[in-house]
């Protein structure tokens, strides 16, 4: 029969393997939760790039735009009750 001390000590290295295995995966789970936090920030700029891009493409020198002008030919547009119509129509395409 083991005595006290041995059963203690045993406990004691099951306790501090516990641990180190506690803090091994709150480590794993930190980096994921960062991969995915990094992933979903670059899909984001992509989408903002590759917008920015169409959009641009049907502005006439946009460079002489400032961002105000841009952003209220924009509200302009997008009021256009054909543009909401066509819009809402997507969104409830893209739900199905």
């Amino acid at each position: 029969m083991k005595s006290r001390a041995e059963q203690l000590e045993k406990m004691s290295k099951a306790i501090l393997i516990a641990s180190n295995r506690i803090r091994y995966y709150k480590q794993q789970d930190k980096m994921l939760q960062s991969e995915i936090k990094r992933l979903t920030r670059n899909e984001r700029t992509h989408r903002l790039c590759t917008r920015g891009c169409m959009m641009e493409a049907f502005i006439r020198e946009p460079e002489k735009l400032t961002d105000n002008q841009v952003m209220e030919l924009l509200a302009v547009a997008f009021r256009q009750p054909k543009v909401s119509a066509l819009l809402q129509k997507m969104l409830e395409e893209a739900k199905e």
